[in-house]
């Protein structure tokens, strides 16, 4: 009954960049990648 966790890939890392330089929440970020 444990979480699964998953490293993200890079084209997730890059996504993850550009959303962060373009100033979105964590939390937007995570929803858009499928991670929240």
């Amino acid at each position: 009954m444990g979480n699964r966790y998953s490293q993200i890939s890079i084209e997730e890392r890059c996504e993850l960049a550009r959303l962060q330089a373009a100033g979105t929440s964590i939390r937007q970020i995570a929803a858009s990648l499928d991670r929240a």
